[in-house]
């Protein structure tokens, strides 16, 4: 029969990290388990962890005896551990280098470990390349008429923490508008179809400007999306893609003529007023109204139109003449009988619609007829 004269205790150690892989502004939390394989009591136990190069010491924390934090070594004092028993200790520290973070554990005991491998344990984490890039997107006006030219200004950042990326910035234009331009301060941009694809490579702290001209087409509120990608992880994705509303409103540049027949006229004789409305477009004009001012001393006869209806009351001859497509056009046919010689009789025509007109200038005529 064999007496052993000295306790013996095979201690081992275990860890695991909080993560596989991490990126800058993430802690690690490393979690060791200490074991007592026998076959008896383990007495004085210690754990050793030395501070991992690149990070910076958050807490400890074990589930029996003490932690200290020395000369960036965290050393647990656990004290006796019985055979079959377990002690979890964490360890969190904060990464502040761009590398791998390499953690090594080692357990002590005051008894003979016949068993020296399973004494420490060493991790590595991966550290993965990260940038916040993010995208803002602002229309140079709320509210445009079809037809007007927009401005889309895109601002592209990298706000790190990783040095410099490749960063490509989509932007498909709502259908039916026609690309005008793109173009980039620190890159390049291309249109295909009515998708601009801009490309530009940012260093830490850049930011890129994006710029888009597209001619609107359309009725109402119209949003215009632009999203962001980069060959690197970002941890925050939600700030890659922005919008910019406008609203369109329907325009249509209605244009008038008038000619007399004939001139000069007789005393007493037909006098032929013909007012034309030409709808110029880009949009159909709703609810198009003539007002024509004839002049003093003249009766009134016939007002006929090619559309809608007309009326005339002390002289002002009023026509409904309903709604005009773009590139539409209407006529009026005024027939008034002359008074006497030597009087210079001027006609006023104005054309009108619901629809906004954005060239004012030629929605009025006026026109001198001789007797």
């Amino acid at each position: 029969m064999c007496i052993r004269d000295r306790a013996i205790a095979d201690v081992a150690v275990t860890q695991i990290a909080s993560a596989d892989s991490y990126i800058l502004g993430e802690s690690l939390t490393f979690t060791s388990t200490v074991s007592n394989l026998g076959p008896d009591t383990a007495s004085g136990v210690t754990l050793t962890n030395a501070l991992p190069t690149g990070t910076d010491f958050v807490s400890a924390e074990t589930t029996q005896g003490s932690c200290m934090s020395l000369s960036g070594t965290m050393q647990s004092a656990i004290g006796d551990v019985a055979m079959g028993a377990n002690v979890v200790v964490t360890f969190t520290v904060l990464p502040d280098s761009e590398s791998d973070v390499q953690n090594t554990v080692e357990i002590t005991a005051n008894q003979p470990d016949p068993e020296a491998d399973n004494n420490s344990h060493p991790v590595t984490v991966e550290y993965l390349e990260s940038a916040d890039h993010t995208i803002t997107k602002t229309a140079s006006a709320e509210e445009v008429f079809e037809g007007d030219t927009v401005t889309y200004t895109l601002v592209v950042s990298n706000n790190g923490p990783s040095e410099f990326f490749n960063i490509q910035t989509t932007d498909e234009l709502p259908a039916g508008f026609v690309p005008v331009s793109a173009s980039s301060i620190m890159g390049n941009c291309r249109f295909e179809g009515n998708t601009a694809t801009c490309n530009a490579l940012l260093f830490r702290g850049q930011a890129d400007e994006i710029t888009i001209e597209a001619e609107v087409h359309g009725d109402g509120l119209v949003t215009n999306f632009a999203t962001l990608s980069a060959d690197i992880l970002d941890p925050r994705p939600e700030d890659n893609s922005d919008s910019a509303d406008i609203t369109i409103s329907p325009v249509a540049d209605l244009q008038l003529s008038l000619a007399a027949t004939p001139d000069p006229v007789s005393s007493g004789g037909l006098l032929t007023y013909t007012v034309g409305i030409d709808n110029l477009g880009p949009s159909q004009a709703t609810g198009v109204e003539l007002v024509d001012t004839l002049p003093g001393g003249v009766v009134f006869g016939t007002a006929t139109p090619s559309q809608g209806s007309c009326t005339e009351d002390a002289g002002v001859v009023t026509c409904d003449l309903g709604d005009m497509a773009a590139s539409g056009a209407a006529t009026v046919i005024i027939e008034v009988t002359t008074g006497e010689e030597g009087v210079n009789l001027t006609n006023m025509a104005s054309v009108s619609s619901a629809t906004a007109d954005n060239v004012p200038d030629n929605d009025s005529s006026a026109l001198d007829s001789y007797v």
